[in-house]
């Protein structure tokens, strides 16, 4: 048996207790599609469908009560098949370091402000234009108030 496998998996259950790893939004979109070894009427594997939040949580579980009851026979296929899960979460982006996630968020918020300025700024510029244009009506044809006002700062 590979002690590389159990140690990294052994971290990434580290790392999630201690929240070091999120999952992201797209990872209750994922799919995962698994057998339990069962059989059906035609002699295949059922295949079971979870989402991947769902399947880590039964695959963690699945390793501890494994390790813990020191099912070696089992034990090997169930951090194999738990760090495949989690290698493939990475590729996908389902799985971030928290700091990574932050960091993201800082970007996206940073670009947020960036854009609400700008709309900001185009509001001001079309009001401007509002009250121009409003202005060139003679004063017998202005009916009501037509001006796009400005955006309350908060």
């Amino acid at each position: 048996m590979s002690n590389s496998i159990f140690a990294e998996v052994d971290d990434f259950i580290k790392r999630w207790n201690n929240g070091e790893l999120v999952l992201t939004e797209q990872a209750n979109t994922l799919l995962v599609t698994y057998s339990t070894g069962d059989k059906n009427f035609w002699g295949k594997p059922k295949m079971f469908k979870k989402t991947l939040p769902d399947y880590l949580g039964w695959a963690v579980a699945t390793y501890q009560y494994d390790r813990e009851l020191g099912l070696s026979r089992f034990l090997y296929d169930t951090a194999y098949t738990l760090l495949d899960t989690l290698q493939r979460a990475r590729a996908y982006k389902a799985i971030v370091d928290t700091k990574q996630q932050i960091t993201d968020y800082e970007r996206q918020i940073q670009n947020l402000n960036e854009q609400n300025a700008h709309l900001r700024e185009l509001n001001r510029k079309l009001a401007d234009e509002n009250k121009r244009l409003h202005n060139l009506l003679p004063p017998q044809t202005r009916f009501g108030d037509s001006e796009v006002g400005d955006v309350d700062e908060k």
